[in-house]
């Protein structure tokens, strides 16, 4: 019975890279793992999903709401922090608090426009000395 090497797959393929060096008379192959890049790595619209996100979550079974609707409501967003904000610093430099809640407000006038749905904002602790992130709920 032969034993048969076991072949890599596709991406431990493309992860080898044989340098054209020998070590002791035998190629040279140097291993890596390649880690994904993750959303928010290049860009700060970290703060725009978790709206969309929250949205979504919210409205769920809403009549009047479907995937179409989130696209528009995601470019729609995207023009007003570009407006508010300027896309550079906002890919940059991450939404901030102000942008954050501008959004929020026009979240909440697209599902009120597309729904019966009212989606409400609150910070518990503003004034106490602890502003915590944007609670949102729907009435």
């Amino acid at each position: 019975m032969t034993n048969i090497p076991k072949q890599k797959s596709p991406v431990e393929r493309t992860a080898s890279v044989t340098d054209q060096r020998t070590v002791k008379s035998k190629p040279y192959v140097k291993e890596f793992k390649l880690k994904p890049y993750r959303q928010g790595r290049f860009d700060g619209l970290c703060g725009l999903y978790s709206i969309i996100n929250a949205v979504r979550l919210i409205a769920t079974n809403a009549d009047g709401l479907n995937e179409d609707l989130y696209d528009l409501l995601f470019h729609g967003l995207i023009r007003h922090a570009e407006l508010k904000y300027g896309t550079r610093r906002l890919l940059k430099n991450g939404c901030p608090q102000r942008l954050i809640r501008s959004m929020l407000r026009g979240s909440r006038r697209f599902v009120a426009t597309r729904s019966k749905l009212t989606i409400s904002t609150f910070r518990p602790l503003l004034g106490k000395g602890r502003d915590l992130p944007l609670k949102i709920s729907s009435t």
